[in-house]
């Protein structure tokens, strides 16, 4: 990220203009802001099976994050 405005001027411009958001699935109207997207995550992984110990020994969850 320290790069961005070296590498991809463009991109960073748009993160500075707060353009920017998360799509879990594909399809249209399906995006929402990075920081809802986070809080989403963080409160769904305790109410899994398991709970945050349980999810963080499923390689697949260890990898979204």
């Amino acid at each position: 990220m320290k790069q961005l405005p070296d590498t991809a001027p463009e991109i960073h411009e748009s993160f500075l203009k707060e353009k920017f958001v998360v799509k879990r699935t594909p399809g249209k109207f399906k995006a929402v802001a990075a920081d809802l997207c986070l809080e989403q995550t963080i409160n769904r992984s305790p109410k899994s099976s398991g709970g945050i110990i349980g999810s963080t020994r499923k390689k697949n969850y260890v990898t979204e994050w």
